[in-house]
């Protein structure tokens, strides 16, 4: 079992995480969009953990940032779930090549903007 001060720390990370995407998500549905909502929310969560991976890999001592950032706020802020639920009920609404659509822009975009963020976190990490 995890000592009690990782776990608080996981916690914490995720109710601001929650918060955020909830807020974002309110957003993207008051605009109607709320299928861009979920892509800019997964894409730029998966931006951000890898420019904190990145970032950390030249570090010491990161454990207690990962848990806090990474599988906490980055980890409760992203929604995987939302994803697969999302591209299960837009065939039923719309065509299934927007799904076929909304699905790989996220995997692309969210791939290779993780890939960029671990480049730029392991450039401003080694200065």
């Amino acid at each position: 079992m995890l000592p009690a001060t990782k776990l608080v720390l996981v916690f914490i990370g995720g109710i601001i995480g929650t918060l955020i995407r909830y807020v974002l998500f309110l957003g993207a549905v008051a605009m109607e969009s709320n299928y861009l909502g979920m892509i800019f929310i997964n894409v730029s969560g998966s931006f951000l953990l890898g420019l904190l991976i990145g970032y950390l890999r030249s570090k010491e001592n990161t454990e207690k940032v990962l848990l806090l950032i990474g599988t906490g706020l980055l980890g409760s802020y992203t929604t995987f779930s939302g994803f697969i639920v999302d591209s299960y009920f837009i065939p039923s609404s719309e065509n299934i090549l927007i799904t076929i659509a909304y699905m790989g822009t996220t995997i692309v975009l969210a791939l290779s903007l993780s890939i960029i963020g671990l480049a730029i976190g392991q450039k401003k990490g080694n200065k």
